[in-house]
């Protein structure tokens, strides 16, 4: 269905420009999840300009002119396009919310200073390398409107959204003597973490299932 609508879109209409500027979104928040996790291991702040916070007001204001181009389409054309309309307008605030918990990460290490992972440490380099993946693939489904790959986007990164939240679980309920201050980071990150994955496969899911359906999976991943 979206891969129809998509292919009836005027170059440079409103509708085509909201669409473009959720594209755009996506390529910031990959800049900006590179400097966050950069900053977070090193300690070393990006250059002004191109700070976490600066990147995150781009991305709101992105959303905020998607949600006005199609507004103002609406507007002019009544009830035309407006399954894509609602699509579109999920898709902005999934991506709004990424930035919202890459900005989390960021401040992880802004707030606590130096940071330790107890032994965790080759585990979430491997998940910040699978988000670092994840995020050209999210964009390409969306720009080429492909279904068939934001579906494998469902089916690869969700088994990731989980193992999060069974560190979470692990840490909480271990034995006690870790660190509060270091427990705390580590729940923390892992949650950040997995809030990324969770909504960039909701942007997946706005690719490829009906409206009813995005955000939630098919019952073979969960």
């Amino acid at each position: 269905m979206l891969k129809h609508l998509l292919s009836l879109l005027k170059k440079g209409s409103l509708m085509d420009q909201a669409y473009n500027e959720a594209v755009e979104m996506i390529d910031v928040l990959g800049n900006m999840f590179d400097k966050s996790v950069k900053y977070l291991h090193s300690g070393i702040a990006p250059a002004e300009g191109q700070d976490t916070y600066t990147l995150d007001k781009r991305v709101n204001l992105l959303e905020q002119k998607l949600r006005r181009h199609i507004y103002n389409h609406l507007v002019l054309n009544k009830q035309q396009d407006l399954y894509m309309s609602l699509i579109l307008v999920q898709i902005g605030v999934d991506l709004e919310r990424v930035g919202d918990y890459i900005k989390n990460i960021y401040d992880l290490r802004r707030i606590a200073g130096e940071l330790s992972f107890q032994g965790h440490e080759k585990e979430l380099a491997e998940l910040e390398s699978k988000i670092k993946k994840m995020v050209p693939e999210v964009r390409a489904a969306l720009e080429n409107q492909d279904d068939v790959s934001a579906t494998h986007i469902q089916n690869e990164y969700f088994p990731l959204a989980k193992l999060c939240d069974q560190r979470v679980e692990e840490i909480l309920t271990g034995d006690g003597k870790t660190p509060g201050k270091s427990t705390a980071i580590r729940v923390l990150y892992y949650r950040y973490l997995k809030r990324v994955i969770a909504h960039f496969i909701n942007v997946a899911s706005a690719i490829s299932n009906p409206y009813d359906r995005i955000g939630f999976h098919p019952d073979d991943i969960i």
